[in-house]
Parts: C-alpha cells; sequence; structure tokens
C-alpha cells in the first residue's frame, strides 16, 4: 500500500525527507483546513493539532510506501500521533492523506509560537540535519 504525507514543518523540508527515507517523491502544495501549528515548547519544530477555524499549508508528497512510513514513524517524536486528514491541494481536489498531528491530551507540549520556516532553514536546519539519526 502507498500512502500520501501532509508535511508541515521539518519534513517538509525536500532534505530532511530525503535523508529519512532515503528517496525524493512526487510533491503539490495543500492547505490543511480546522488545524494550527505552532512550536513545541520543547524545541525548534513545529506541531499541528485541530484547532477549528485555522489553516496551515504545506506539502504532500505521494506514493510513500510501508517502509518509508515505518521509517517516518520512528523519526517522529513521541508527542505525534499519524492520523488521516483531508487537506485541499493547489488544484482545489480534496485528498485524503496521513498527518503527524499532536493528540488533544498532548497539546500542552505546544507553545503559542507560529513556526517560520524560512528562519528555521536559515538559523538551524544545517545543525538539525546533523542531529538526525537514520535507523534502516
Amino acid at each position: 500500500m502507498n500512502y500520501a504525507l501532509f508535511t508541515y514543518g521539518t519534513l517538509e523540508i525536500p532534505e530532511v525527507m530525503q535523508l529519512i527515507t532515503g528517496k525524493q517523491f512526487k510533491t503539490e502544495s495543500a492547505v490543511l483546513q480546522d488545524h494550527a501549528r505552532y512550536k513545541l515548547k520543547s524545541g525548534a519544530y513545529p506541531a499541528v493539532v485541530f484547532e477549528a477555524g485555522k489553516n496551515i499549508s504545506g506539502t504532500v508528497y505521494f506514493d510513500i510506501d510501508e517502509l518509508d512510513i515505518h521509517k517516518l514513524d520512528r523519526y517522529e517524536d513521541f508527542c505525534y500521533q499519524r492520523q488521516k486528514v483531508d487537506v485541499i491541494l493547489d488544484n482545489g481536489d480534496k485528498q485524503d492523506v496521513m498527518c503527524f498531528v499532536v493528540p488533544r491530551d498532548k497539546k500542552d507540549l505546544l507553545s503559542k509560537v507560529d513556526w517560520n520556516k524560512k528562519q528555521f532553514i536559515d538559523e538551524e536546519l544545517d545543525s538539525f540535519l546533523r542531529s538526525i539519526t537514520v535507523t534502516k
């Protein structure tokens, strides 16, 4: 089975996704409705949580196989849970995808600070890439 995965933070950066999976994927921009993206209190990376009326932009990766999903599951922190969500693709189509979200019972792990992708890439990406442990 192959998956589509909506990404909105570090996994949205192609170098991170390629380092974890060893692959490049077809992508498309998308919007996840009724969710908000905030930095975790304990890190420089974000998480999303259900929040009615909020929308976030991100990237969908297509044709991710079971092995890649397993690698991504191990990469993600304990506070994330992979869930099925609907996103709106750039072409207006609705797409059923997987997404790593913070369950409501762990919402207290989030700050109220929005995550800035450009700032992360400029200031932290190099050290972040060096810190990733890739498992086979």
